[in-house]
């Protein structure tokens, strides 16, 4: 939010504010995605991932007989689906290794007692 627009009528101003503008946008991509990469990089960031995915109802409907209820969903998956979009576009072959790794800590950590001999 550096300087403000130009004159409407001042066409050189308009140009070079809108180069600039371009030019911040492109690098506030660059850094996003890296941030995001480095976060994919490192299995704590995963599992934070993979629980945002979870939180971000992406695995189940938004479905509710609840109108209000079903709203609420449906705007916690949009910003799953934009996390899940982010993985796809970002580091894709990531979400394979982070899947695996969800799976390896459930079976290490989730006891279920319903199967037990008794």
């Amino acid at each position: 939010m550096g300087k403000k627009q130009p004159h409407p009528l001042d066409r050189r101003g308009q140009e070079e504010h809108q180069a600039r503008e371009e030019e911040f946008q492109r690098i506030v991509e660059e850094t996003r995605h890296a941030d995001f990469a480095w976060l994919m990089g490192n299995q704590r960031g995963r599992r934070l991932v993979w629980w945002f995915l979870e939180m971000g109802n992406v695995f189940e409907t938004s479905f509710d007989t609840n109108a209000l209820a079903m709203a609420r969903k449906s705007g916690l998956k949009e910003q799953g689906i934009e996390l899940w979009r982010m993985i796809n576009e970002i580091c894709p072959e990531k979400y394979v290794k982070m899947a695996v790794e969800q799976n390896q800590f459930r079976n290490e950590h989730y006891r279920d007692d319903s199967t037990d001999d008794k």
